[in-house]
């Protein structure tokens, strides 16, 4: 069944997608300049506070004058791109335009090295350019994308048995990865950070972040997490080439453990323990739930099936307990539920 959906979609995935990535850039573009263009139109002109900064031959033209074609450019060539008309010499222009803003309005003035790109942003007069957050974004955007050229460059040296993950492998990847931006969002950076602001608190010492610090740690940890949460995918994927099996991994799942909880420390962005353990927490949960999804792939290399209800009928229970529990906590014994630790306060 797998195999028949992978054999129909994947071709079809696949044309879809060389046709709307384009068209999808393109309206991405279009919206971008155009709204530049339109802010410009109806703006005043502060090129000419920019005076000597413009490249050649920009530095030769007055400040009106680049103001004006910068405007008109942007809008006549979103308008253009959006409809497909000269795309190419369009994207020329807009590379053009592009280099000029970057030269002229965006560079520091002072550059050490190509390494500050991800300094993120910086409230300075020479500050490094607003380039860490949005790339964030693009590459959780794009992460589907991207899964998909990584399955296309090793797919050729799997057999066709194997090709058939190509769908499971491409949403769960992308699913596991963004589900980890969000636990790491949500979770890790928000009560990480409030245990690290907490420190010292009451003695007169008053924490001091700067937005490039914050940015810093905020893109570290929403990226580190999303990668960590890749986990049952690779254990997955090595079983599926039998390089692991589930024996082998519960049997030295207690050296796993401690190689998650030294890859933890080694990837937390602070020395305590308390942020540590909120990524070796869940890289551990991960690891077993790998370790399940490989034990259901021999089941089935073995034409076996797992037991799913009687399992499933466990957990149920195990939920009506705890769903009966909180239920008379909170109705007998006044008890509140909160959206944080410990959830249950009287």
């Amino acid at each position: 069944m797998i195999s028949t959906a992978s054999s129909l979609y994947t071709p079809r995935l696949d044309a879809v997608g060389r046709w709307l990535s384009p068209l999808a850039l393109r309206a991405l573009l279009a919206w971008e300049f155009f709204e530049s263009g339109r802010e410009k139109l109806g703006g005043q002109n502060w090129f000419a506070d920019l005076e000597g900064r413009f490249p050649f031959p920009f530095s030769t033209l007055p400040a009106s004058l680049n103001w004006q074609l910068a405007t008109w450019l942007e809008l006549v060539g979103a308008v253009m791109l959006l409809l497909g008309l000269a795309t190419r010499s369009v994207a020329y222009v807009f590379w053009v335009l592009t280099i000029v803003a970057i030269a002229a309005v965006h560079w520091p003035d002072q550059w050490n090295g190509l390494d500050e790109l991800w300094r993120g942003y910086a409230i300075t007069d020479q500050g490094y350019g607003n380039f860490k957050l949005p790339l964030l974004c693009a590459i959780f955007l794009a992460s589907p994308w991207l899964l998909f050229q990584l399955w296309s460059f090793i797919s050729p040296g799997l057999y066709r048995r194997e090709r058939r993950w190509a769908v499971p492998f491409i949403v769960v990847s992308a699913g596991l990865f963004i589900a980890g931006g969000v636990f790491a969002y949500f979770v890790v950076f928000r009560f990480g950070l409030s245990f690290l602001l907490s420190i010292g608190k009451g003695n007169g010492i008053i924490p001091m972040v700067t937005i490039s610090e914050y940015f810093s740690l905020f893109v570290n940890v929403v990226l580190g997490v999303g990668v960590v949460f890749e986990l049952p995918v690779l254990i997955f994927f090595l079983t599926l080439l039998r390089v692991l099996s589930p024996a082998f991994l519960v049997r030295n799942s207690r050296y796993a453990i401690l190689a998650i909880v030294v890859l933890a420390a080694l990837i937390t962005p602070t020395p305590d323990v308390f942020n540590l353990m909120l990524f070796a927490a869940p890289m551990c949960l991960l690891f077993y739930v790998g370790v399940f999804a490989s034990y259901l792939l021999v089941l089935k290399r073995e034409r076996q099936k797992f037991p799913w209800q009687i399992v499933l009928t466990i957990v149920g229970i195990f939920l009506l307990i705890v769903a009966t529990v909180v239920y008379l906590c909170v109705t007998r014994y006044g008890y509140k539920l909160v959206p944080n630790w410990p959830f249950l306060l009287r």
